[in-house]
């Protein structure tokens, strides 16, 4: 992270925002948001930038007052912020938004967002395509889930690094059973597979059980 900060390389810089928040460790928020706030410099923004956490509780917030004006405005906010991390929160603001009769909030929509990954899919570049692939992840739109697999494993096999590939869904799926249930050697399994995958959206998540594996007595996992 320090040598990605001090090259100043855009493409480096989100490899390695990606990578920190896919490895789910809380101590690393700080040096996340250095180096977002740095690549925003880098793209031209001021570097003044809202923390995942701040966001968090303004989604929250809206959502359990069922405010629909406080809702749209979180929710453009997180789609500004594009942050991985916050995607479930965001699926969940949406819901709630469309629920109480005003739509899913935001501007992002499935099909421009699949066009834009698509796009980036035939460009072949690596960075183009990363960063369509963090904004579809980040709209927290479920319509999308399947193109992002797809995306996935389409530029796993271009890079020759193809595998059997699992879903965030089903990797979250059973990360939360083996919280629940408070299955040590589950977690230890999956925590392996989560940093395999190096899903970002998967963060808060992994974050969750490498803290239920420490009460157990199995430390931090991976």
């Amino acid at each position: 992270m320090a040598i990605a900060l001090r090259n100043k390389d855009a493409s480096v810089l989100r490899n390695v925002i990606n990578e920190c928040v896919a490895a789910g460790f809380p101590e690393l928020e700080r040096d996340i948001q250095k180096c977002r706030e740095t690549l925003d410099q880098l793209v031209g923004g001021s570097g003044q930038l809202r923390s995942p956490t701040s966001l968090r509780e303004d989604l929250i917030e809206a959502i359990q007052e069922k405010d629909l004006t406080k809702l749209d405005n979180a929710i453009r906010d997180c789609e500004a912020a594009a942050y991985p991390e916050l995607s479930m929160d965001l699926r969940r603001a949406r819901y709630t938004m469309e629920t109480l009769g005003g739509g899913r909030g935001g501007e992002a929509t499935p099909a421009a967002l699949r066009e834009k990954l698509k796009v980036a899919m035939k460009m072949k570049d690596k960075s183009g395509f990363e960063k369509a692939l963090n904004e579809c992840i980040s709209a927290g739109i479920p319509e999308l889930d399947a193109d992002i697999q797809k995306a996935r494993e389409a530029f796993a096999l271009h890079s020759n690094m193809f595998r059997d590939m699992k879903t965030s869904a089903s990797l979250r799926e059973q990360l939360r059973a083996a919280v629940k249930e408070g299955d040590r050697k589950a977690l230890e399994k999956l925590i392996i597979e989560c940093e395999e995958a190096a899903y970002p959206e998967l963060g808060s998540d992994l974050r969750r059980a490498r803290h239920a594996l420490g009460k157990l007595g199995g430390g931090r996992g991976g």
